[in-house]
């Protein structure tokens, strides 16, 4: 384990015996357990994307030493590959319904798994290599030119989930293909970083090596305004994917993840405790009446929960299909060239392709930007609701102090949603002020990833029915036209039927899909709050029946409560500090 993750991994046990100590609701030390575990399991995973041509397989297989993948295969049999490190050598091909088939690396079945069947392939390795960048897991992805259902599938599922991202591009292209450029607008939009790899350089002299290193500097700076550091690699090109690796800072980018989760933790323990010493120092008429409180919170927060649903209708209406739609077309229309271009010189598949990418990218933007919003209106309904069952409750104890956190969960800087514990990250340790920069940071960086996973669920569906949709059409246009290269009749067929058919099919598709994923936001958002108040109510409960047992101590019972929040603070402090 790196530093940060054994750091959390420790702590996190260390409160758990706490708990065990002062026999807390069990179900708070199994949460504890959960997200230690999830800490201890998590790996970094950074997808190497490219064409099915690039050198992909080959820069990772000399980066690992051997020839582990294999080099010479077909963009149809082609399928995302993680590399794990492991004692033993083996590899788990994943089914689309999460089965897995257990094979070793030099079965001669591996090299013709299909992503018909399959989603993607597991391999352990016991190779020094990929011990030395645990827990970065490198990800040999679907090349641009596979099947399109596997590259979509594989982009789509890493998009929510990558920490960082490697382009490798061969050096004989000679010019950034749209279908990288269009990639990589898609990462930046997504707040993912990325670094880019020249592959075969080579084959080509340092005169010309350097011209297709312009001039692909030149395109991100216009389109991304930005310029990244081109790397340049050989066939193989160890050294070069070594060093990219090694800057990587795992420790920071682990902690940018998991730190906050792992203060959750500790916060909703000393919630816990709070809850339980103040129910001591309360009269058994408060605490009644603080556990009514709860219930009727509850109660409300459901009812506001089926309230927002009741709207999605509305919401995914507000969502405005038709701009969207209307975007679509004029992004095609744009690229009317280039697919006149591709259907013309009779790559059906290519045109296919090409418009897949635009729509997929035109999608995840707007719907990145309409479920961001979508979030932020049902965190302020939450809290508006939040809000007034504080001026409710009893104005002197820490009753108040845990309602004003929960508050604080709801209306801190856009972190708090969808199955998150907590973002306000150190600030919330007492005796900690904290560091707000980098605790934006990290709550921005969970958010981006998460409401990408929102975005990728709508979008992955719509692009597998055009997957299905688009191949007839663009046949018959081939079909029709390519043979006596008539590019006049290709453009208008393009503009007058392919994309007015293409804005048809989103208009059917998309509300639905809006709507479903809207109210699966509210739910998420509305559960995390009721169990936020079913956990106090029950420590409250469980205070008022101990006090009935003839061997209760009070001062006892006090100082023990006071010894584990004194601990548990300790440790989140440290976890705060790393």
């Amino acid at each position: 384990m790196i530093e940060a993750q054994q750091l959390f991994v420790t702590n996190l046990n260390e409160i758990s015996r706490a708990i065990e100590a002062i026999e807390l609701n069990p179900a708070i030390n199994e949460n504890i357990q959960k997200i230690r575990a999830t800490i201890s399991d998590a790996q970094l995973t950074v997808p190497v994307v490219g064409a099915f041509s690039s050198g992909k397989s080959s820069l990772i297989n000399s980066f690992l030493g051997t020839e582990i993948l294999n080099v010479g295969v077909t963009p149809e049999t082609s399928l995302a590959t993680e590399l794990h490190y492991g004692t033993e050598n083996r590899v788990e091909a994943v089914k689309k319904n999460n089965e897995s088939n257990r094979f070793t690396p030099d079965q001669s079945e591996v090299r013709t798994l299909s992503s018909k069947e399959y989603q993607y392939l597991r391999y352990y390795l016991n190779n020094k290599h990929l011990q030395e960048i645990e827990p970065l897991i490198l990800v040999d992805m679907p090349g641009f030119d596979s099947p399109l259902d596997a590259h979509n599938q594989a982009i789509i599922s890493y998009l929510s989930r990558a920490v960082h991202f490697i382009i490798l591009m061969s050096v004989e292209d000679g010019t950034l293909p749209m279908s990288i450029l269009r990639q990589l607008i898609d990462l930046q939009y997504l707040g993912h970083s990325f670094d880019f790899i020249i592959s075969k350089t080579d084959l080509r002299s340092t005169t010309d090596v350097q011209a297709v290193t312009e001039e692909i500097q030149d395109k991100i700076q216009v389109h991304l305004d930005c310029q990244p550091q081109i790397h340049l690699a050989g066939i193989g090109g160890v050294f070069q994917l070594a060093d990219v690796l090694r800057k990587l800072d795992s420790n920071q980018i682990f902690k940018k993840i998991y730190q906050e989760q792992a203060l959750a933790a500790a916060n909703d323990v000393l919630a816990a405790i709070n809850a339980r010493l103040a129910a001591l120092s309360n009269k058994q008429e408060d605490n009644q009446r603080i556990i009514q409180q709860l219930t009727d919170s509850m109660a409300k927060m459901q009812e506001k929960a089926d309230e927002l649903k009741d709207n999605t209708k509305e919401k995914a209406d507000f969502f405005n299909i038709n701009m969207v739609v209307n975007e679509v077309g004029s992004k095609l229309s744009a690229s009317i060239d280039e697919l006149v271009s591709l259907i013309g010189s009779n790559n059906s598949d290519g045109a296919e392709r090409a418009i897949n990418s635009i729509v997929r990218s035109t999608l995840l933007h707007h719907l990145q930007d309409f479920i961001k919003e979508q979030n932020e209106s049902a965190v302020a309904s939450f809290s508006y609701e939040l809000q007034a069952v504080v001026q409710e409750l009893p104005s002197s104890g820490i009753n108040k102090e845990m309602f004003d956190k929960l508050s604080s969960y709801l209306t801190g800087k856009m972190g708090q949603f969808l199955g998150q514990k907590q973002v306000a990250g150190a600030s919330e340790v007492p005796g900690k002020s904290g560091d707000t920069t980098k605790q934006s940071a990290q709550s921005h960086y969970r958010v981006i990833a998460t409401i990408t996973a929102v975005t990728t669920s709508i979008v992955g569906p719509v692009v597998e029915i055009l997957i299905i949709f688009l191949p007839d059409i663009l046949n018959a246009l081939v079909t029709q036209y390519a043979k006596a290269r008539q590019q006049k009749e290709i453009r208008q067929k393009i503009l007058t039927e392919i994309i007015p058919a293409i804005k048809a099919k989103l208009r059917q598709e998309i509300p639905s899909l809006v709507q479903s994923q809207t109210a699966t936001l509210i739910d998420s958002i509305g559960e995390e709050m009721r169990g936020k108040f079913a956990a106090l109510q029950s420590e409250i409960i469980r205070v008022e029946e101990g006090q009935k047992n003839d061997n209760f101590d009070l001062q006892q019972k006090q100082e023990q409560y006071i010894q584990a929040r004194d601990r548990i603070m300790e440790l989140a402090q440290t976890m705060a500090a790393c």
